[in-house]
Parts: C-alpha cells; sequence; structure tokens
C-alpha cells in the first residue's frame, strides 16, 4: 500500500506528541492469522502519547488508568502495565533520559485495540522525537515487532487499522497486504461485560486447530471467503449483503466455539433491532463485544445495555 502520511524532517525536539485509534475487527477473526484475510476498523476514539526529553537517564512513564512507573534507562526492561511502551523504548535505542504521558479515550478492558493504538503511537513519538524520517508502513512494520514480541504473536491487522485509519482489508503473509477501502459503514457496539484475553483464545484455537486441521482449515477458508465479499460490498456500498456476511461469520465463530450464550443473546438483541441488518463478535471472542451493522437511513438504534458510542474513523496516526 503506498503511504500517504509521512513523518516529517525534524531536529530532534524536546518534546512530541502523536495518538492513533484504537480499532475493531469487523471480519477476519481467527482466520488471519492462517494466512487468512480481515477487515478492522479504526474508531473515533483514541489514545495519545507525549514524550518529553529529559536533562537525566530516568525512563518515567504515566497514565491516569494504569498508574505510574520510573527506572533508569540503563535498567529497563519490558515491564507490565506498560509492556507495549517499553518494549518500544527498548527497540528504539533510545540514549537519553524520558517522561511518557499515557491518555486514552477507550478502555483497555473492552478489546478496543488499545495495545495496537499505544504502540502504533509510541513507535511514532518515539522516532520524531529522535529525528527520523519514516512512513506509515515502517511505523507499522515497528509496531507489529513489538506487538509480537510481547504477545508472542499477532496478525497485525488491528496496527494496520490504528496506523493507516479507516477499514482496512488486511492479510497476514511475509510481506503484509494492507488496502485502505473508500467507504465507511456505520455501526452498533456493545460490550459483554467480560474479556477472555486475546493470547488465551488464541491458544485454545490454536489447540484445536492442531487436533483438527482439515475442519478447521475448511472453516478459516470459508471466513476468508466472506471476508472478500465484504470488502466488495464495502466499496460498492451494498449494506444489505453486508450484513448477510456478518450473520454467516458469526456462525462460523460459533463453529470455533468462541461464542457463547450471552454472546449469543447480546447478538440476538442486536439483531432484532429495527435498522441493525447483521451482527457478529468483534475481535477473539469468548468475550469482548458484538457489533451490529447499521442502515444510516434509519433512526438510531435503540440504546442497549453497555452500548459503546464509536464510529469508524478515517483519520489513523497523527502526529500533534
Amino acid at each position: 500500500m503506498k503511504n500517504d502520511v509521512c513523518c516529517p524532517h525534524v531536529i530532534c525536539s524536546a518534546r512530541v506528541i502523536c495518538s492513533a485509534p484504537g480499532t475493531l475487527m469487523l471480519m477476519g477473526e481467527h482466520a488471519v492469522l492462517y494466512q487468512r484475510s480481515a477487515l478492522t476498523a479504526a474508531i473515533d476514539q483514541r489514545v495519545r502519547v507525549s514524550i518529553t526529553l529529559r536533562d537525566d537517564d530516568y525512563i518515567e512513564i504515566s497514565s491516569s488508568t494504569l498508574g505510574n512507573f520510573k527506572t533508569h534507562l540503563s535498567d529497563l526492561q519490558p515491564c507490565k502495565p506498560f509492556e507495549f511502551v517499553t518494549t518500544a523504548l527498548t527497540h528504539s535505542k533510545m540514549k537519553k533520559g524520558l517522561t511518557c504521558q499515557i491518555e486514552s479515550q477507550c478502555s483497555h478492558q473492552m478489546g478496543l485495540g488499545t495495545s495496537a493504538a499505544v504502540t502504533v503511537a509510541s513507535v511514532a513519538a518515539l522516532a520524531k522525537i529522535m529525528g527520523e524520517t519514516i512512513d506509515l508502513y515502517t511505523v507499522f512494520k515497528r509496531a507489529l515487532a513489538v506487538i509480537r514480541q510481547v504477545q508472542g504473536q499477532g496478525s497485525g491487522a488491528d496496527v494496520a487499522a490504528s496506523t493507516y485509519g479507516g477499514v482496512v482489508k488486511y492479510t497476514c503473509k511475509d510481506i503484509p497486504s494492507i488496502e485502505k477501502l473508500k467507504n465507511i459503514p456505520s455501526l452498533a457496539c456493545v460490550f459483554s461485560g467480560y474479556k477472555m484475553a486475546t493470547k488465551e483464545v488464541i491458544a485454545l484455537v490454536k489447540s484445536r486447530y492442531e487436533q483438527d486441521k482439515t475442519t478447521y482449515e475448511a472453516i478459516f477458508t470459508a471466513i476468508d471467503d466472506l471476508v472478500l465479499k465484504a470488502a466488495i460490498a464495502i466499496e460498492q456500498e451494498d449494506l444489505p449483503l453486508l450484513g448477510i456476511l456478518f450473520n454467516r461469520q458469526q456462525t462460523l465463530m460459533q463453529a470455533l466455539e468462541v461464542s457463547d450464550s450471552h454472546l449469543d443473546f447480546l447478538i440476538a438483541t442486536l439483531r432484532a433491532q429495527k435498522g441493525i441488518l447483521g451482527a457478529k463478535i468483534s475481535g477473539s471472542g469468548l468475550g469482548d463485544c458484538v457489533i451490529g451493522l447499521w442502515d444510516p437511513k434509519e433512526k438510531s438504534p435503540l440504546p442497549l445495555e453497555n452500548e459503546i458510542k464509536v464510529e469508524i474513523s478515517p483519520q489513523g496516526l497523527l502526529y500533534e
């Protein structure tokens, strides 16, 4: 994909601010980890990272939700709950101390791609404060390397959407394929009230895959076919078809055993709302969020318990 935004060449400055959007997975969950495609969307809730150079060798990180962390640069190691930022720091080869402040408009407990967002914003801010000129694809590659070091794996679909914004068709290959779509659908999003760690759900599906590769390969291929059709439906603004494809993938998520009775109930509730054309899990499953495709010609769906007000945003990484 061509990079439409670049970090301008700068002389190392004392303070920089970058922000990146959270994300929602529209289609392609789990299959994207097995060389298939996915559709991921940036949302209008962002994570902002501010970095200020210091005169000493201390690294100090603060967040209103995660707390504070401080260490000497020489002692820096990836450390929870700031493992994505501290890992990005170890990759950056900083030679001076810094203060990093993190502000988030979206909760890390709701599966809204905050890990990808904070990583993308941190990678970009560190590059800029060190005077590097890097394009969006380089930001994406560096952020994906951080995510994979922390999590052990990761398709990069959420990283791509957080970097580029809008709806991204993504395929996880040796050289990842990233295509930003022109049109943006409207969504309703409901948090289930709980979340199993993505890493754990991925491991669960992988264990089942190893026991029955034939069945799971067939499911992943079927999901991939739905994703490719959905990308065309988005580009052609064929919302009724897109809603049908949402529903069909939810059936395949049930086949992967990553849905449960409560998620099924939330999805049924969404589908019953006037103007909702289809609904499914968004993310790895066994918690997180469910999303419904909303027809903007209809009135907004009735507010639901634990509904998250989000819109898909065309804006990815920002240098502020």
